[in-house]
């Protein structure tokens, strides 16, 4: 199996999640090739999940 077959979901993801919609934005999970959709006055935003050590998987850093 491949060294990122998987996708963990971080611990923080879910109060940054709360935090984004109290303040009015719309998120949508999708996990790849990032862990959050966000949409915001007009805007879209796509946001990547980490935890305090957390690096870029090889495939996002490529996508970013």
């Amino acid at each position: 199996m491949a060294k990122y077959a998987y996708h963990q979901i971080d611990q923080n993801q879910q109060p940054i999640i709360d935090a984004l919609e109290a303040a009015g934005v719309a998120v949508c999970r999708l996990g790849r090739p990032v862990d959050l959709l966000c949409g915001y006055a007009g805007r879209t935003y796509l946001l990547e999940v980490k935890m305090g050590k957390g690096k870029l998987r090889p495939k996002q850093a490529t996508f970013i």
